[in-house]
């Protein structure tokens, strides 16, 4: 897993040529987990705020998580569904929890992890 940064035209997947389209404010600057698209794991290496990006529920064909990001505790922010890389189905919503060292997540299509100020992943 690589790391990548939130700005435009920077690549989202290992598995993937998919570029990001648009970051919000929010967002900019902050590092992503570059993985698969599906299907993968990761752990917290130093607490804070985790984002996650998804396709809200109501796009019809996407890949949407946000009911597990729910049952995990994430809440949903403010930011305004933007679009991360081109498609219909490939705009987003904006998740946010407090995570602590040691916690590991497992996801599938779609959800890129967002670290926020501090937050480590591994």
């Amino acid at each position: 897993m690589v790391p990548g940064v939130m700005k435009p035209g920077e690549i989202l997947f290992t598995d993937r040529n998919y570029k990001i389209t648009e970051v919000p404010d929010s967002l900019a600057g902050l590092t992503f987990l570059r993985t698969t698209i599906d299907d993968f794991d990761f752990e917290v290496e130093a607490g804070g705020e985790l984002y996650a990006l998804t396709p809200p529920e109501n796009e019809k064909g996407a890949a949407s998580q946000e009911t597990r990001l729910r049952k995990l505790g994430f809440e949903r922010t403010d930011d305004p569904i933007f679009q991360l890389f081109p498609g219909s189905i490939n705009r987003v919503c904006v998740y946010r929890k407090t995570v602590k060292k040691g916690e590991r997540f497992h996801f599938s299509k779609v959800v890129l992890p967002v670290a926020g100020k501090g937050v480590r992943l591994k």
